[in-house]
């Protein structure tokens, strides 16, 4: 038999900040294997009886990606829950801030020296 992806047009979960963070995808079929899909990567979840979990241990670490719950009985595949994570612009904030600052206070003691 021939079965085709069925994708929900639910819109995905936004996550952002730092620190761990479970992803969580009720289960609709115990008999389905269910796993997260992040880009090209397969990824089992830890699971219970009734939803499927994603360990994320920072966020920040994985800024831009994006994270669907999908389940797989006798062939047919279908698209659950997705998390969006975003990039935490904060950090890049601070860390270019924090360049500019270093090289004024390079540049004037340079300039202090000379």
């Amino acid at each position: 038999a021939f079965y085709r992806s069925s994708k929900r047009e639910n819109p995905a979960l936004v996550l952002e900040g730092h620190g761990s963070v479970y992803l969580s995808c009720p289960k609709q079929s115990h008999h389905a294997h269910y796993s997260w899909k992040m880009q090209d990567q397969t990824m089992d979840c830890s699971s219970n009886e009734d939803e499927c979990l994603f360990f994320i241990s920072n966020l920040a670490e994985h800024g831009g990606s994006s994270y669907q719950c999908v389940s797989n009985e006798r062939g047919h595949e279908q698209f659950h829950t997705s998390y969006l994570i975003k990039d935490s612009g904060s950090l890049m904030y601070l860390t270019r801030y924090s360049i500019a600052v270093y090289c004024i206070f390079m540049t004037t003691v340079a300039l202090l020296l000379h």
